[in-house]
């Protein structure tokens, strides 16, 4: 018997949970602007808070969540959040951020590259736009995706490709792959992950980019390599240094603020 995942409506909806936590901390919306970084960094997180004016929404029950609104000179009107890890947690999120009444999604964080007998395809600390991820999680299927993978959203790809180009900072383009399994990332799925191409290992973005497109809501991502994964040597090289963090945290800030002032342009 082929199993068949049920689309229609659910009764349990995120505009309920937030009409519900806005009224219980007493807090109305004049505007929501139409991007919502959602960060991994927490480097980036504080670089935007320290130049920007920000009001703070707290989203979650048991798990605090601070949702900034945040407006400064560097850059149009944008939300900001640190994201929650794992592909569940991570549409929980994005589901109560559309229900906000955002339109369009910007994720930064942080992927492992997979290698097996090929040389490594990036370094530490390299930028990688992902244009697509494979689906190797849990979540996506609630939502009817019974493809492999799901891809970036392509009026958002594009923007943030401009954004990049006139920045001129250093990045590949490629396929992600998304899986439940951080400490199962074993000689078998790397030589598999290298087979396909996949420049970057997460946790949360092929999740992030399915609930998007199921909501008709554009999603984008930036990921940095944080560690290789070597397959055929078994070896595990992680960490970015201190320098390369600073460096990072400056380059991040400007793809963000080159993105939403990009959007901005295209009246998106």
């Amino acid at each position: 018997m082929t199993e068949r995942w049920d689309r229609s409506r659910s009764i349990t909806q995120a505009s309920q949970f937030i009409d519900y936590m806005l009224e219980k901390q007493g807090v109305s919306l004049a505007s929501i602007p139409d991007l919502c970084v959602i960060s991994y960094n927490d480097g980036l997180i504080d670089r935007a808070r320290s130049t920007s004016a920000c009001q703070v929404i707290r989203l979650g029950l048991t798990t605090r969540t601070e949702l900034l609104l945040l407006e400064s000179n560097e850059m149009p009107a944008i939300g900001l959040i640190r994201g929650q890890h794992g592909a569940s947690m991570s549409a929980v999120m994005l589901e109560e951020l559309i229900a906000l009444g955002f339109s369009r999604f910007l994720t930064v964080g942080a992927a492992g590259h997979p290698q097996f007998s090929l040389p490594p395809r990036a370094s530490i600390g390299e930028l990688i736009l992902p244009t697509a991820a494979l689906i190797h999680e849990g979540t996506s299927r609630h939502y009817g995706q019974e493809a492999k993978r799901v891809s970036a959203d392509r009026v958002s790809l594009g923007m943030l490709k401009t954004a990049m180009r006139s920045l001129a900072i250093p990045h590949q383009e490629g396929l992600a792959a998304t899986t439940d399994g951080f400490y199962r990332e074993t000689p078998t799925f790397l030589q598999d992950m290298e087979h396909q191409g996949v420049m970057a290992v997460d946790m949360e973005l092929s999740a992030l980019l399915t609930v998007g497109a199921y909501h008709g809501k554009g999603v984008a991502s930036i990921l940095y390599v944080s560690d290789i994964i070597e397959g055929g040597s078994g070896r595990w090289r992680v960490g970015l240094t201190d320098a390369y963090l600073s460096a990072l945290t400056e380059n991040l800030f400007s793809i963000v603020s080159a993105y939403a002032r990009t959007l901005q342009m295209a009246g998106e």
